[in-house]
C-alpha cells in the first residue's frame, strides 16, 4: 500500500490539550512505496507511531488523513496501542463546528523511557536514561579500556547498561547503542579495532543479557539520523563524528546512505586521513632538508584554480603554466589587463610575476 503526502489543513498542535513536545511534520525516512502484503502490518504500526511522535497529539480521523491508512485500519492500530499502554487517549477536542468532538490521541511520552549508550567517547563510556521526547533523566559512565581488548569492552559495556537499567523509573522500551566501527543492520559489529571486535553480535548478546530490546548502530550513522530528526539539517547532508576516531553519517535523497559493505561514511573519512596525512609528511620532508630552517621557509605549492587559468602573482619562485602551443617567448615588454586582474612582464629574463590567465576576458596591448 502507499503512503500519501497530502498534509491536513490545520496542524493538531493548533487543536486544545495538544501535546507540547511535537517535533513538527515528521522527516521522512521510510519508503514511500508499495510494500509487501505479508509487511504491511508492521509498516502501518510504524508509521501510526512515527507520525503521533512527530507531530503530536490528533484525532484518529487526523492520523488517517495524514498516513493515508483507512479509518478501519487506524481503529485497529490505535486499540492495540493503547492495550500495550504505548498510545493514550487525551481527551475530547473544544468543538470547532456541529457534530461530536474527536478525542485526541497520542503516544504517552512519560509513560515509557529508553536507554542510549555511546561507545565512541575517547576516555569513556558514557549512557543516559531518556524520556521518549529524548530529555536526560540519569546519566553515567564507566573507564574504557585502555587497551583493544574486546572481552573488556563488553564487560565495561554491560555495567553500564545494568546501572542504567536499575536507575530507570518507568518501564524500558529498549536500548539504543552507537558504537565505533563497521556495523551491518542487523547489530553484528564486523570490525571495531578500537573496542577488538570483530563480527561480534553486539545487539543480539546484550538483548539476551538484558531482557530488552536493543539496536546497534554505527556511532555516526546514528549521529545523523538524531540531527535530521530534531535538528535543522536538510535532504542532503553529511555529519563528521571527531572521538577518539574518526566516522561520517550521510543522509541523500532523506534516506540514509550505508553502502554495500555498510560502510559509506568510514570510506569518506580514511580518503580524508589519507589526504591529510600524504600532505603532511611532504612538508615534513621539505622543511627537513638542508636550508630549511623552519616551516615558513618550504615552497607553497601552486594555487589550484580552475582549469584554463594561471596564476603567478604568488610571491616566491613562479610555476610555469604549461602552454598549448610551443612557441618563442617573446622578450618585448608587454602589459595585459585582464578583467579584473592586470599583470605586466618586462622581459624575459625577469622572474614572471603576473597571475594572467587564459580563457578570461582581456585586453592586451605589445609595445
Amino acid at each position: 500500500m502507499s503512503v500519501s503526502d497530502e498534509q491536513r489543513p490545520a496542524s493538531p498542535a493548533e487543536y486544545l490539550g495538544a501535546n507540547s513536545h511535537a517535533f513538527g511534520p515528521g522527516r521522512h525516512l521510510r519508503s514511500r512505496s508499495k510494500v509487501l502484503p505479508e509487511h504491511a502490518r508492521g509498516h502501518n504500526r510504524a508509521l501510526v507511531l512515527q507520525t503521533l511522535y512527530h507531530a503530536g497529539a490528533m484525532s484518529r480521523a487526523d492520523l488517517s488523513r495524514e498516513t493515508g491508512l483507512t479509518r478501519v485500519t487506524i481503529s485497529d492500530l490505535v486499540a492495540e496501542f493503547i492495550a500495550d499502554g504505548i498510545v493514550i487517549e487525551m481527551g475530547v477536542r473544544e468543538a470547532v463546528g456541529p457534530g461530536k468532538p474527536p478525542i485526541l490521541i497520542d503516544i504517552d511520552r512519560f509513560g515509557h523511557q529508553i536507554l542510549g549508550l555511546d561507545l565512541s567517547g575517547p576516555s569513556a563510556f558514557t549512557g543516559a536514561v531518556l524520556s521518549l521526547d529524548g530529555d536526560v533523566l540519569e546519566r553515567r559512565e564507566v573507564p574504557r579500556p585502555e587497551s583493544p581488548d574486546g572481552e573488556a569492552a563488553y564487560a565495561a559495556l554491560h555495567e553500564l547498561a545494568q546501572t542504567l537499567v536499575a536507575a530507570s523509573t518507568q518501564p524500558l522500551l529498549g536500548v539504543g547503542i552507537g558504537t565505533p566501527g563497521v556495523v551491518r543492520p542487523d547489530g553484528l559489529v564486523l570490525s571495531s579495532p578500537n573496542l577488538g571486535w570483530t563480527d561480534f553480535p553486539l545487539e543480539a548478546k546484550l538483548g539476551v543479557d538484558l531482557d530488552l530490546p536493543v539496536l546497534a548502530r554505527n556511532d555516526a550513522n546514528a549521529a545523523v539520523l538524531a540531527e535530521y530528526t530534531f535538528g535543522d539539517a536538510k535532504a542532503d547532508f553529511m555529519l563528521i563524528k571527531i572521538g577518539r576516531g574518526v566516522g561520517a553519517g550521510l543522509i541523500t535523497g532523506s534516506q540514509p546512505l550505508l553502502g554495500s559493505r555498510f560502510a559509506a561514511g568510514r570510506s569518506v573519512t580514511s580518503w580524508s586521513a589519507r589526504t591529510a596525512g600524504h600532505g603532511a609528511r611532504a612538508a615534513r620532508t621539505d622543511a627537513s632538508k638542508p636550508g630549511s630552517a623552519s616551516a615558513a621557509s618550504v615552497p607553497r605549492s601552486p594555487p589550484i584554480l580552475p582549469r584554463g587559468m594561471r596564476s603567478c602573482a604568488m610571491p616566491g619562485p613562479a610555476w610555469p603554466s604549461p602552454s598549448p602551443r610551443s612557441s618563442p617567448r617573446s622578450t618585448s615588454p608587454k602589459s595585459c589587463s585582464p578583467d579584473p586582474l592586470t599583470c605586466s612582464t618586462a622581459s624575459s629574463s625577469t622572474p614572471r610575476s603576473r597571475p594572467c590567465t587564459r580563457g578570461l576576458s582581456r585586453a592586451c596591448s605589445r609595445t
